[in-house]
């Protein structure tokens, strides 16, 4: 959903990658973007190995991450196109090439694409090196019959559920016991054969055995029934938020609490309710920036 129009970005700086036809799994460097602003990234000074009896998700090796970015820009309905989204493709990339991670970005995926995409990388060294996942998928969204749904560039609907189970501890072995991390800002209000802005009942309808959904923690720009804002300049105000926050806290601060910051600037500046769920997620994720203590 649009917001009202602000200056912030010049957007003819941001480095957009088209769709590879072959499906090639070739990272983003530095080099590769030309930023207009971005946000300091904070190092540690320090590996932080968790608090008050909690353990942490090892992440001290030059193998921190590994981030599948995915962003719906342009639609076969150009009503629905979000050309201020690409500011957040600049902000994220350049706060997890920041933390060390592997990258990988792609715009206006089809839906085979993404799952050719994912599918590959799910298979390749990227995932069995790495410490830790992370996917973003930036589209609109919806819900319907109880499951939130994005968009794809050809106008195909997904259900998030299917997307969850491409990283399951079933079907990808490389990120067994490792951090998975699946950020979802899109819009979760009822499809258009629902009654509009009616909120709904928020609990999952299938249950999913920590045996197969382990070490996943996934987050929404939103909760369930309600709209998740875009503003025509800024971008999405949760991954703008998100990027901010994390910049600024992540090299002392684990993720989960760095979420509920973000939920409360959220919340206290009256734009939306961010909402994230835990699947066996239990450890804490800090992701220690700019300091690593062994090679592999």
């Amino acid at each position: 959903m649009l917001q009202n129009k602000n200056s912030f970005y010049d957007l003819s700086s941001t480095y957009i990658p088209a769709p590879d036809p072959n499906n090639k799994l070739v990272p983003i460097t530095s080099e590769d973007l030309n930023l207009a602003k971005v946000y300091e990234v904070k190092k540690s000074k320090r590996i932080h190995y968790g608090q008050d009896g909690l353990s942490s998700y090892p992440m001290q090796t030059q193998n921190r991450g590994v981030l599948l970015m995915v962003n719906i820009i342009d639609f076969p309905n150009k009503e629905l196109e979000r050309p201020s989204a690409k500011n957040d493709s600049e902000c994220l990339l350049h706060l997890f090439l920041e933390f060390g991670y592997t990258c990988f970005s792609y715009h206006n995926l089809t839906k085979k694409h993404f799952f050719d995409i994912s599918r590959k990388l799910r298979k390749s060294e990227y995932l069995e090196k790495t410490e830790s996942f992370f996917l973003v998928v930036m589209s609109h969204g919806e819900m319907e019959n109880m499951h939130d749904r994005v968009q794809f560039s050809d106008g195909k609907m997904c259900k998030v559920d299917k997307i969850e189970d491409l990283f399951s501890e079933t079907k990808c072995k490389s990120l067994s016991g490792k951090p998975k991390v699946m950020v979802f800002p899109f819009c979760r209000h009822a499809s258009e054969n629902r009654p509009e802005n009616k909120m709904v009942d928020c609990w999952p309808s299938v249950y999913k055995p920590q045996s197969v959904f382990s070490d996943i923690l996934v987050c929404y720009g939103t909760i369930r029934g309600f709209q998740s804002w875009l503003d025509i300049e800024k971008g999405s105000n949760f991954i703008q938020e998100f990027c901010e926050t994390l910049a600024e806290h992540a090299h002392d601060t684990h993720l989960e609490n760095m979420l509920k910051m973000i939920g409360k600037k959220l919340k206290d500046k009256d734009i939306q309710i961010p909402a994230f769920y835990n699947y066996g997620f239990d450890k804490l994720l800090y992701f220690n920036p700019g300091i690593h203590i062994c090679e592999t």
